[in-house]
């Protein structure tokens, strides 16, 4: 539900799927784009793209910033371990990166949809106590801990990686928040 309790299925046309690819509409006084993908109906309201998911039978609307189209080419390689299965997961960063602004709205997508959809807790924690705030979180990395971890890392190299109970999503700037991105479309079962 979006847009004033509106239904996004209420913005699909009569059409058949294969009729239409992108479309631009007009919707008080807004543009919006939509398009499928996979049998997943898009809508861009604003700056986020919308779809509906359905997990363990219940349907959950998804706000994300990029669509499956703009993350597709982001390497996602490696496997996770049963540890993924608990119902805690640490979001870890280093304090002494760049910009991290992007660590923040990249750690936030992730924890609304892991809260809200998987009802998995997300732990907000740090690799190191580098700064004021670490000081009251935990201090985790991928190798510190038999836990899942998921670790935002600032790299010009964009992609995810996995291996065991870590999950390295890495990115400089945007490319940090498409690979987040990548991940929850893969959760989700939007990419497979």
């Amino acid at each position: 539900i979006f847009n004033n309790n509106v239904n996004i299925n209420d913005y699909v046309y009569n059409n058949s799927f294969n009729e239409f690819k992108n479309n631009k509409f007009l919707l008080n006084n807004n543009c919006y784009y939509e398009f499928f993908d996979n049998n997943f109906n898009f809508v861009k309201e604003e700056s986020l793209w919308l779809t509906q998911v359905q997990v363990g039978g219940q349907l959950y609307n998804v706000r994300l910033h990029y669509n499956p189209y703009e993350v597709e080419d982001i390497p996602y390689v490696g496997d996770i371990d049963e540890r993924f299965q608990q119902d805690v997961i640490y979001i870890t960063h280093d304090p002494a990166e760049g910009n991290l602004g992007y660590v923040a709205v990249a750690a936030a997508e992730l924890s609304l949809s892991m809260a809200s959809v998987f009802n998995i807790e997300p732990v907000a924690a740090c690799s190191t106590n580098f700064t004021g705030i670490c000081e009251t979180r935990p201090i985790m990395t991928c190798d510190n801990t038999n836990s899942p971890v998921i670790y935002l890392k600032e790299d010009n190299v964009t992609q995810v990686s996995l291996k065991g109970n870590c999950i390295v999503i890495q990115g400089k700037g945007q490319e940090l928040i498409k690979a987040a991105d990548k991940v929850l479309y893969i959760w989700y079962r939007v990419i497979k």
